[in-house]
């Protein structure tokens, strides 16, 4: 190895042809991607050295990932190496196991080792190409627009919902559901400790529908990233208080459609809400997350936590956290204010200063 490709050496016999000088040339390659020359050997990079996330082998020129880490090489014009970017912390179900030992090689022509469920890209953010995000999931599956259709399910299924919570009076003024859903909610949120990885049966899928998600892993359309699955999150509960806040209206329009939509709608959607309240919350904390990657020029890029290949706060994805500090200021923290202090302050409700807080009395 050496750093100038081309060497010519001469050499030089010793004994009986002593004397006699020869001259051969000779190409020698530079080292490996992630490597530099220490005299006479290659050894790794030394900003490789400096980091808990990696180890070098320079004698096979291999690299050994630590952790749940992920390091990718940069490849410039005509495939050349331009460095290395790394992250100690690979958002979860991205990237391999940390069980699992994983050895590889700089390579243009490599995908890359350490992402698994066929991501790939900056922090294994994206599907690979050919293949689209599933729902209930982080797995990208070759999809086409065969399930498209599952769309019209959904609005069916909202439909459902409310029939079912009208019908049954299963709202939060009763207290029946309350329970139930407080328990679903600390399932959903603490899933990977009480839920396998890929696991599916009727209690999941039970467990999901609570917190509003589909509950069963399968595609929808050709090119769903993580982009547009936030805002499929978005969408649905917001698609429930539509139609429940509908129900309300026409129920104030007339008192023969009252009697068929029942005596207290405003509690069904106060239930509405219950039930969308963790789903909001997550899907807001995910579209707000962000992280900072290194590159080996020195300068650093601000990206999406769940899909590094996106900036963050620029672009598309501004207009997703606008959406979720909205939802955040206008929503969350309203009605945990509620929750908490809704019983102190209608204590005061009937004083002029808390006046404005009768008209959210029935919900």
């Amino acid at each position: 190895f050496a750093n100038d490709t081309n060497k010519t050496l001469v050499l030089v016999p010793d004994g009986l042809c002593s004397g006699i000088q020869t001259k051969s040339y000779v190409i020698l390659t530079p080292c490996p991607p992630g490597f530099n020359l220490d005299g006479n050997h290659c050894t790794c990079e030394e900003r490789l050295l400096k980091q808990d996330i990696i180890k070098c082998n320079a004698d096979d020129l291999l690299f050994e990932r630590l952790g749940n880490s992920w390091i990718k090489p940069m490849w410039g014009e005509n495939q050349s190496y331009t460095g290395f970017v790394y992250h100690p912390d690979c958002p979860p179900g991205y990237c391999k196991p940390e069980s699992e030992l994983v050895h590889f090689t700089f390579s243009p022509n490599v995908s890359d080792p350490l992402c698994s469920s066929n991501h790939n890209g900056l922090l294994c953010g994206a599907c690979r190409e050919g293949y689209s995000l599933t729902l209930n999931s982080f797995n990208c599956w070759e999809c086409d627009n065969s399930h498209i259709s599952l769309l019209l399910f959904f609005g069916l299924a909202g439909v459902a919902l409310i029939v079912v919570l009208l019908a049954l009076q299963m709202t939060v003024a009763a207290g029946t559901i309350n329970g139930l859903i407080l328990y679903a909610n600390i399932v959903n949120v603490n899933s990977i400790i009480f839920i396998p990885p890929n696991h599916t049966n009727i209690l999941t899928v039970f467990i999901a529908w609570l917190n509003l998600d589909f509950g069963i892993q399968t595609c929808l359309y050709n090119g769903l990233d993580f982009y547009s699955y936030a805002w499929l999150d978005y969408a649905f509960p917001f698609y429930l208080w539509f139609l429940t806040g509908m129900i309300i209206f026409i129920n104030k329009l007339s008192v023969k459609v009252g009697k068929v939509f029942g005596s207290n709608p405003v509690a069904v959607l106060a239930t509405v809400i219950l039930m969308s309240y963790t789903k909001l919350l997550q899907t807001s904390i995910l579209s707000l997350t962000h992280t900072s990657l290194e590159f080996s020029n020195g300068t650093r890029r601000t990206v999406w936590y769940y899909d590094a290949n996106i900036m963050y706060f620029k672009g598309k994805h501004a207009i997703l956290s606008i959406m979720a500090l909205c939802v955040i200021l206008w929503f969350l923290l309203p009605y945990f204010f509620l929750l908490m202090f809704g019983y102190h302050l209608q204590a005061y409700s009937g004083k002029r200063v808390f006046q404005w807080f009768n008209k959210f009395k029935p919900l």
